[in-house]
C-alpha cells in the first residue's frame, strides 16, 4: 500500500463541476515484464473505494441496475 496523499478529483454534480480535494490510499501492484525484466507499477484502485463498496447497503433481490 502507498502512502496516503491528497488529490484533486472532479465533482460532476450539478450544472457545472467543480474541483474538490480528496485524500486517497493507493492500492501499488508491482508487476515485472517477463521479456524484458522491466518493472511495471499499477494502481488500479484506492482504499477508500474499496471500504465504500464493502461498506455499501444490501439490495433487494428484485431491484436491478
Amino acid at each position: 500500500m502507498g502512502k496516503t496523499e491528497q488529490v484533486e478529483i472532479l465533482d460532476p454534480q450539478g450544472p457545472i463541476g467543480f474541483l474538490e480535494t480528496e485524500k486517497i490510499t493507493p492500492i501499488i501492484l508491482n508487476l515485472i515484464c517477463e521479456k524484458c525484466g522491466c518493472q511495471i507499477e499499477a494502481r488500479p484502485i484506492s482504499v477508500e473505494y474499496l471500504k465504500t463498496i464493502i461498506n455499501r447497503p444490501k439490495t433487494v433481490g428484485i431491484m436491478y441496475v
